[in-house]
């Protein structure tokens, strides 16, 4: 069952830009379980400086030894072309 304090880091695969593929990201979850699904919140190195609140975390599930969770965050942020973050505090 996927519940309480959890460290582990993400990495950046397929599809995504030459900046970012193979990036390795470390983040912290603090989450709930219904017994089937998962949630709760999560702070990662790459939001840790950008917002004031910890990311949401919503239809996580453990599949075998894969996880998977959706992140939302409290405003949009993109990387650009160039690796520097813009941070879009009007839009979701």
């Amino acid at each position: 069952m996927m519940e309480g304090k959890w460290i582990g880091q993400y990495n950046y695969g397929e599809g995504y830009t030459d900046i970012n593929k193979g990036k390795s990201v470390s983040f912290k979850l603090d989450l709930t379980s219904n017994g089937v699904e998962f949630s709760g919140t999560l702070i990662d190195e790459e939001i840790r400086n950008i917002f004031d609140e910890p990311g949401i975390v919503e239809n996580g599930f453990l599949e075998n030894t894969a996880i998977s969770f959706t992140k939302r965050y409290s405003c949009l942020w993109v990387e650009n072309e160039t690796g520097d973050i813009e941070v879009h505090r009007d839009l979701k």
